[in-house]
């Protein structure tokens, strides 16, 4: 799979600073005194830790990565300027970020999707097409409601891909004001599915203007009101609204070829307003994908695509026994809602 083949660099790792200024050394303290409150200080900054950043192996090759805010009277665990601390600084308390990083996952992967004429299908049922120890992601856009219109004013079927996808023919175009915002995962040199907004580009963030097209509500002599464009199918105004959120990068390793992948959500429960606006998505994507090739030396040269979002949001690991879901959109108490497409990514042996 090339993902663009725009690749990604070797595991990522955040920095996290020690914030902690030395202990208040008070009149009358013996030495045993001071240790015993440094002790005390190091549980604390552990707990915190703790608390908002985990890191484990979900199996050989996948890294999976977990980030919350530190919460209310907690401290952060990052210096202003970190990979960490921009996460956390574009995310509120109640969301959770986490992010798979697939080593050498740019090498072996594919789209897994609906056929011609389908409805939308479980992203776990589909995942399952996937080789095991595969991480799998969600894909992009599709008409997941009646009375979304293309440009013509004609309704797809409920379950049709926005824009080419390597899985069916039946897909309905871009919308005409979006086509220069979308992107495409490539598997095998041809298109595996499309989504956007292209947040970055080896390396380059991409400017999301300040235009109706990426507005939801829009001026009106009554006050705002919704953006007609809103009906178009695979439309692109949710993107000045807070939301759950999807993405998938590319990075470049120390020798530019293209390496590792990464996946990155945002959720929060179903609770949109405790969301991501597209601006703040694209800053913590670019923090996550970016910040390994920083510790290893190299130029970030990411390459991010967002996916659907909302109650479409799915992250996991296609394990021998099935699907291990690891992060997923909407209420926790509902079904995970179908989708037309999911992306999987297996990691392998590259330099």
């Amino acid at each position: 799979m090339a993902m663009q083949r725009k690749a990604m660099e070797p595991l990522m790792q955040l920095h996290m600073a020690n914030n902690s200024a030395a202990p208040i050394q008070r009149f009358g303290e013996t030495l045993e005194e001071q240790q015993a409150i440094l002790r005390a200080q190091a549980l604390i900054r552990g707990r915190n830790v703790r608390k908002q950043v985990a890191v484990s192996t979900e199996t050989e090759g996948i890294v999976h990565t977990k980030i919350k805010r530190p919460g209310a009277g907690r401290p952060p665990v990052a210096e202003v300027g970190t990979p960490l601390r921009t996460i956390q600084d574009n995310m509120w308390d109640g969301a959770q970020y986490d992010r798979l990083t697939v080593v050498g996952g740019a090498n072996a992967g594919g789209v897994f999707g609906t056929g011609n004429g389908q409805l939308p299908s479980s992203p776990e049922t589909l995942a399952l097409q996937a080789p095991s120890t595969s991480a799998v992601i969600n894909g992009g856009y599709f008409v997941h409601k009646v009375g979304l219109q293309t440009d013509e004013g004609t309704s797809p079927s409920i379950g049709t891909p926005v824009g080419a996808t390597a899985t069916r023919e039946d897909y309905t175009p871009i919308a005409r004001p979006w086509v220069q915002d979308y992107g495409h995962v490539t598997v095998g040199g041809g298109v595996g599915l499309s989504s956007g907004p292209l947040l970055e580009h080896h390396g380059v963030e991409t400017v999301l203007p300040n235009h109706e097209r990426f507005q939801y509500r829009v001026p009106s002599p009554d006050g705002p009101a919704e953006n007609p464009l809103n009906s178009r199918a695979g439309a692109l105004t949710h993107a000045s609204d807070a939301n759950e959120r999807a993405a998938i990068s590319i990075n470049k390793n120390r020798y530019g070829k293209n390496e590792n992948v990464v996946m990155h959500t945002l959720t929060t429960g179903g609770k949109r307003d405790l969301g991501a606006t597209m601006e703040e998505w694209q800053r913590i994507t670019h923090a996550g994908a970016s910040s390994a090739q920083r510790e290893l030396g190299v130029d970030p040269a990411s390459s991010t695509l967002n996916l659907d979002g909302g109650g479409s949001v799915y992250m996991g690991i296609r394990r021998p026994s099935g699907m291990s879901t690891v992060s997923r959109g909407g209420p926790t108490n509902q079904v995970i809602r179908p989708v037309a497409n999911v992306i999987a990514s297996q990691p392998t042996n590259s330099d």
